[in-house]
């Protein structure tokens, strides 16, 4: 993929706000941040919302980083898989449990399957089916169904975003 947009040249507006976005191992903002500094006002706004949905969210970590893992798989988006394959194992997915998210077009079983379910739905733009809907009102509160479907919605633009800029995979993984 080609890089079509760079990092953004620094201002002191920039700088500011990627002071306060996660940064690599190697203590740089990601690329992604650095890129999306091109517009200061789309930064900020992403920013406090993927910030919600990954700090302050509803859901738990290991349903969080399926749905992300599966938008990223879905969307073969590499960017946002490599920054998201140790969440999830730290959340508590297994490398089977990571690798099917991956690999199989269709993931059935258990919770890992509904939520791979919910999520191939929502990007494939038709809604749910009555089946997976019955699922996901006997697993989920509504303020959960709610963030749930923003997070894949979320991860898509972000991959949509990563992908037509050519958002370069950092050198070294995200820390917090």
């Amino acid at each position: 993929m080609p890089e079509r947009l760079t990092p953004a040249p620094p201002t002191p507006e920039r700088t500011e706000l990627l002071a306060k976005m996660l940064h690599s191992a190697n203590g740089k903002p990601l690329n992604v941040f650095t890129v999306l500094a091109h517009n200061t006002t789309v930064l900020r706004r992403l920013g406090a919302l993927g910030g919600t949905l990954t700090n302050s969210g509803r859901i738990g970590p290991v349903d969080r980083e399926t749905v992300i893992l599966r938008v990223s798989a879905r969307l073969g988006c590499d960017y946002e898989w490599h920054h998201h394959i140790g969440q999830g194992r730290d959340a508590g997915l297994s490398d089977e449990d990571i690798g099917r998210l991956r690999e199989e077009i269709s993931v059935t079983g258990g919770r890992l399957g509904l939520l791979a379910t919910m999520t191939d739905e929502v990007l494939d733009g038709g809604g749910f089916a009555d089946t997976t809907w019955a699922r996901l009102r006997s697993t989920f509160h509504d303020e959960q169904l709610v963030e749930l479907i923003v997070l894949v919605g979320f991860y898509q633009l972000l991959a949509a975003f990563i992908r037509s800029a050519g958002v370069p995979v950092d050198e070294s993984g995200a820390r917090p």
